[in-house]
């Protein structure tokens, strides 16, 4: 063997016999076999990280409840729902008077258009021009208005059904049906 190889023998044997000497300087335990519990029971209380008081931001009839006391919910479980007649009735109507709206904007710009082509032939006067301007601008505002009025009778529609903020047992319920 070489000298670098009796080296790397002389280093391995020193820590052989450095780990024995202080294994044996260890203190030993026996091992017993004993048998115990699956389960244990621990005494406590337990407090919720969150608390709601969930209420309606509509008025009406409670047709449903579909949850009770001591019941688990998820979130976003549909938790009551209010009877929905009048709020579909005005989202009809809003729905309708969007689509008379944007009948009377195609209407105003069709207008509009056959105005500014004679007025591109000196044949009408700059007022009719104005005033296919003024009813093309009218026009779209009723048509925002009537689309706006829509999404506000939607989400009043949406406020008939009452949903879980979050996951959780009910607690405490304050409304029946009627």
């Amino acid at each position: 063997m070489s000298g670098r190889a009796n080296n790397f023998l002389a280093i391995l044997l020193s820590c052989g016999i450095a780990t024995i000497a202080s294994a044996r300087e260890l203190a030993t335990a026996t091992v017993v076999r004993a048998a115990v519990p699956l389960e244990q029971r621990f005494e406590g209380v337990l407090e919720a990280v969150n608390r709601a008081t969930v209420s309606a931001q509509t008025s009406g009839r409670v047709v449903e409840v579909l949850f009770d006391v001591d019941d688990y919910v998820e979130r976003g479980a549909v938790l009551l729902k209010f009877d929905a007649a009048e709020q579909n009735a005005r989202h009809r109507q809003a729905q309708a008077a969007l689509e008379e709206a944007e009948a009377r904007l195609r209407e105003a710009r069709s207008e509009r258009a056959r105005i500014a082509g004679v007025y591109a032939k000196r044949l009408v006067a700059k007022a009719a021009m104005d005033k296919a301007d003024a009813e093309l601008s009218a026009a779209q505002a009723r048509q925002e208005s009537a689309a706006a009025r829509v999404a506000e009778t939607s989400e009043q529609l949406e406020h008939t059904v009452v949903r879980a903020p979050y996951s959780g047992i009910v607690v405490e319920r304050h409304i029946e049906v009627g």
